[in-house]
């Protein structure tokens, strides 16, 4: 767009900042909101079904606590990304995907956003995709779109995603220190990706109590069409896989659509209340589009909020909602074990992390290869000898990636250079299905030399 039109398109009316909603103590509600329909974006518009949505929730709220996120397309106009947020007072998260983009489209996108009022940003890598001759397109790391977006002279707050839906310890430990990268560049706070297994929401909040970081997190529930139940056992989407016990109810009352409905309304209300006593800050209702059903949801949620006065009355709703039903995803491997980083999570009187009495598991990080391990010890920061300066000078590309211990990042589909994306797979596996992802590998090195911190930093 030229300038002088942006000039001319400028709105001077600003979103509120997120975080102060965050911060402000209240459990908050997002909503993810599909502003386009037919052909509205080529006409500046948005649906009157995403209008009738917004409406719906935020009489629902009285116009407090709530915040929505919007996928907008990167063609968009000043004057469609500003169409979009006159469909409520609440303030947008305004989503920015490194898929197909490079660093300086980001930050132009992000300039057309705040030049339409927008002040709020969510920093994910996106999906993988491919281009029509089958190559994968280019991506920038969520960490990357952080870095660009920085400026400490702009009024701004800036978001990122992560994944605790991972059974694995290699790639646990390698979410987990991405987690703590995108904090350290910046990300105010988290929005955790869907899942159904509320020990692991207790075990990423006890892993930050742990680390003594108070950080507001939204959890991200995620409600699935009738269309969409036929083909849960394959995975709902890249990083949100469905446990087989919720799958299979979801077939069953697929052809009973009040029935459908009901179960996932009662089902998220309870992960919010069990999140809410966990210390999450908010939830993100994504896949409800239909504002009479959003409405019955936070109805249900009061109700509930007003039943269940502590934790450990939630856990005892909990245990007799899924009736012992296992709430762990469906994996393509076969898992021996599925690990979780503290060995007493859901455990009565013990919401919050304890130093004294939360356990951490006996099952560690697996040792690297023998011959990744030699690789490492050549290339490794700071790696001093006469082999090291003879693989150095043999190899200088490898030298060159001594923050991975010499391994070529590119293996990577993506191309991923500040850690784990949040589309690997519950058994470790990369989003393509096709090999472990290479930051487990990385969190295996980095665990063997007492080095975590070069994936955390």
């Amino acid at each position: 767009m030229p300038s002088d039109q942006r000039q001319l398109e400028i709105s001077f009316e600003r979103d509120p900042l997120i975080s102060t909603l965050l911060n402000s103590g209240s459990f908050a509600v997002f909503a993810e909101l599909s502003p386009y329909g037919g052909d509205s974006q080529q006409e500046g518009g948005v649906s009157p079904r995403a209008a009738e949505f917004a409406a719906a929730l935020e009489a629902a709220r009285g116009g407090r606590g709530l915040a929505f996120l919007a996928r907008l397309s990167r063609t968009a106009s000043v004057r469609q990304l500003r169409a979009v947020r006159t469909l409520a007072s609440a303030p947008f998260l305004f989503c920015l995907t490194g898929a197909s983009a490079t660093p300086r489209h980001l930050q132009e996108d992000a300039a057309n956003a705040r030049t339409a009022g927008y002040c709020n940003f969510l920093a994910t890598t996106g999906r993988l995709r491919r281009s029509e001759d089958g190559q994968v397109v280019p991506y920038v790391d969520s960490v990357e779109i952080l870095d660009a977006l920085a400026d400490p002279h702009k009024s701004q707050t800036l978001a990122a995603c992560v994944t605790p839906f991972v059974y694995t310890p290699e790639a646990q430990c390698a979410q987990y220190a991405k987690l703590l990268r995108k904090l350290a560049h910046g990300a105010q706070f988290i929005i955790a990706q869907a899942g159904w297994d509320m020990a692991k929401y207790q075990e990423m909040q006890w892993f930050l109590q742990q680390r003594e970081l108070v950080v507001p997190i939204v959890v991200r529930l995620r409600f699935v069409t009738p269309e969409e139940a036929g083909r849960l056992r394959g995975g709902l989407e890249p990083g949100v896989a469905v446990p087989l016990s919720v799958a299979a109810r979801l077939e069953r009352l697929q052809s009973q659509p009040g029935e459908f409905r009901a179960y996932q309304r009662e089902l998220a209300a309870l992960m919010a209340v069990g999140c809410r006593k966990l210390g999450y800050s908010g939830i993100l209702l994504s896949g409800l589009e239909d504002g009479a059903e959003a409405t019955a949801f936070l109805e249900a949620l009061a109700r509930l909020e007003g039943e269940v006065e502590s934790f450990d009355a939630w856990l005892t709703r909990w245990e007799a909602f899924t009736a012992g039903g296992s709430m762990i995803p469906a994996t393509r491997r076969a898992l021996e074990a599925p690990f979780y980083l503290f060995s007493n999570l859901l455990t009565r009187e013990l919401p919050f992390y304890d130093r004294q009495a939360s356990r951490f598991t006996r099952q560690s990080v697996s040792e690297p290869p023998w011959l990744e391990s030699f690789r490492a010890s050549l290339f490794a920061p700071g790696a001093r000898g006469v082999l090291p300066r003879l693989a150095r000078t043999l190899f200088p590309r490898c030298a060159e990636r001594s923050r991975s211990y010499g391994l070529d990042v590119s293996a990577c589909p993506k191309r991923l250079t500040g850690g784990a994306c949040c589309g690997v797979q519950p058994d470790g596996l990369c989003e393509d299905g096709q090999r472990a992802c290479l930051y487990g590998l990385l969190a295996q090195l980095a665990v063997s030399r007492n080095e975590l911190y070069l994936l955390e930093d």
